[in-house]
């Protein structure tokens, strides 16, 4: 959980980079238009935080299987 958290809140950038991808990826990913990955208050949104949690829960579960 480390690896995607900073200042309590999941970062987009940690996340990007521990997955080895990029925001134009993460967006639609998650759900989340680019804006809401790359704009430091958009980040903080508790919908924006959600989706980005959501995203961190299946990733723990499914890197268990690998």
């Amino acid at each position: 959980m480390e690896a995607y958290v900073s200042d309590r809140i999941f970062d987009p950038q940690r996340t990007t980079k521990s997955l080895m991808t990029d925001a134009g990826d993460l967006a639609p990913t998650t759900g989340l238009g680019d804006a809401a990955i790359q704009d430091d208050v958009r980040v903080r949104n508790p919908e924006t935080q959600e989706r980005l949690r959501e995203l961190v829960d299946v990733i723990n579960k499914v890197e268990r299987r690998f």
